[in-house]
């Protein structure tokens, strides 16, 4: 039986998505957390940030899974937008020469992320187990 995830804490989950995005940003764009917001900052000063809060404790109807999918694709769709708002070049590309899109599934008590297709990423992070984000 799959253990679900009944409860996240917020903070904890902006820590561990900006960690693993942090481990591929490109200089001179770094990721941070702060609070329960990721936060990309550029070399010209600016910075972007993206509220984890704000969705996974909406209780819109839809599992707590489906709205950690949603905050994770939002949360790598910041990202995506502020490196290349940043370096004027598309981020990142997949092996086949496309943008690769945020993508984020959660499953078997884990978390997974990824830019481009799930099965031949651009990028792909080690997943966030359901126990880091309790």
């Amino acid at each position: 039986m799959e253990a679900s995830l009944t409860s996240a804490s917020s903070r904890r989950l902006a820590a561990a998505l900006a960690g693993r995005l942090g481990l591929a940003v490109p200089l001179p764009c770094t990721v941070g957390a702060v609070g329960d917001q990721v936060v990309v900052r550029g070399a010209s000063g600016s910075a972007c940030w993206s509220s984890v809060s704000q969705i996974l404790y909406d209780d819109d109807g839809r599992a707590l899974e489906e709205r950690t999918e949603t905050i994770v694709r939002s949360v790598l769709s910041m990202v995506q937008d502020c490196v290349m708002e940043e370096s004027a070049a598309p981020w990142p590309v997949t092996p086949d020469g496309v943008l690769g899109m945020p993508g984020a599934r959660v499953g078997d008590s884990l978390v997974r992320l990824w830019f481009g297709h799930e099965a031949t990423p651009a990028i792909t992070f080690p997943p966030i187990g359901f126990a880091e984000i309790r």
